[in-house]
């Protein structure tokens, strides 16, 4: 019995054997993509199943997050002398400069790997 108010009514069956999809579920397991039919659907109709990973951009939540903390203790520090020495001032600047940096330089990778996958 199928649902009326499913989007997606037509269905298609295929047949395989053991080996086939074994390693089917496994493309389908490697790609993110929750369900063989998602994956199927991605397939049939893009020719190609793109997966994002995120590893790299966790690594910059951390790097971002260590000089964010940095930055925070010169201010508490500011907060509780009340005075900023040019030292202090200058180790500030440089680590704004350097959490500049890295987003930028991440912003313009991933810019060239999507350029490139566009062509």
């Amino acid at each position: 019995m199928m649902k009326e108010n499913r989007l997606r009514s037509i269905r298609k069956e295929i047949r395989l054997d053991d080996q086939e999809n074994d390693f089917i579920m496994d493309k389908v397991k490697s790609s993110g993509i929750k369900s063989f039919q998602n994956y199927a659907r991605h397939m049939l109709i893009q020719g190609k199943v793109i997966t994002n990973d995120y590893s790299e951009l966790i690594g910059l939540r951390k790097e971002v997050n260590a000089i964010g903390r940095n930055v925070n203790q010169i201010v508490k520090y500011v907060n509780t002398s009340g005075e900023i020495g040019r030292e202090e001032f200058t180790y500030l600047m440089s680590q704004v400069d350097e959490m500049k940096q890295v987003v930028a330089k991440f912003i313009d990778s991933e810019r060239v790997i999507h350029e490139s996958e566009v062509l």
